[in-house]
């Protein structure tokens, strides 16, 4: 599967592309790098927000339908610093919205509680320890959450605040497992750089590493600071671009 955002539409699918991101993809293979949440926390997660345009098909106003603000920011859980990932989405089309918080233990990346909530979506999952439990509901379809994640899996979409983390150059293969409280199970995933490209960003010109899946799907990630600048995924035809402004 892809971890980040596909760009399509309707609300449910709208999620899997915030929590699947383009050229986050492919088998999971004991011979890649592992990815884990103790590794990363050892390096902090960065403190920022990002506001990223969805197109359908190509990059063009017409095909905009909404926007995306990713942020990560500090706070206090039960008297321990703790981060909150958060996810706001806006529609071009009046009442469709979503709103994802999960809440880590600053220390470790270990999970708190993540709650969702869209038009006809929602989610409220809480962790005792790494015991997740709770409930999802997605396309009318109910999911009871009640799963042990193990210490090597992340919580939730983590790919944007993780990248800065890692050592990305060309050739570099990492494999990380996200929980999907959709499925109340856990997805693995390939991060696999095929190159570097100069991307037209807006008024400047920006160097990335590019992230390819075996599906086309491609992600360009700015090799200054590790955030995402753009995001291909080659649904519907078409496809659909993911742009930070």
């Amino acid at each position: 599967m892809s971890f980040l955002s596909t760009a399509v539409r309707n609300t449910a699918s709208l999620f899997v592309a915030v929590a699947v991101v383009p050229a986050l993809a492919g088998h999971w293979a004991c011979a890649q790098t592992p990815i884990v949440p103790s590794a990363i926390a050892a390096h902090g997660l960065p403190i920022r927000a990002d506001t990223v345009d969805g197109f359908a098909g190509d990059k063009d106003v017409r095909g905009w339908f909404g926007s995306y603000v990713y942020a990560v920011s500090r706070t206090t859980v039960a008297g321990k610093p703790a981060y909150l990932v958060t996810m706001d989405y806006t529609s071009k089309e009046k009442g469709t919205f979503q709103s994802d918080t999960l809440a880590l233990d600053a220390a470790t990346l270990n999970p708190l509680w993540r709650r969702f909530h869209a038009r006809t979506d929602s989610a409220s999952v809480t962790f005792n320890g790494r015991h997740a439990s709770g409930w999802s509901l997605q396309n009318e379809r109910n999911v009871k959450v009640d799963y042990e994640l193990p210490a090597t899996s992340f919580a939730g979409p983590m790919l944007r605040w993780i990248l800065p983390s890692l050592p990305l150059a060309v050739g570099y293969q990492g494999a990380m497992s996200v929980f999907s409280i959709w499925k109340n199970a856990e997805d693995k995933a390939l991060i696999n750089v095929t190159g570097s490209e100069t991307v037209d960003l807006a008024s400047r010109k920006v160097d990335t590493w590019v992230l390819q899946s075996p599906s086309g799907a491609r992600t360009w990630i700015d090799k200054s600071s590790g955030k995402i600048v753009q995001a291909f995924t080659p649904d519907g035809g078409r496809g659909s671009w993911l742009v930070m402004r």
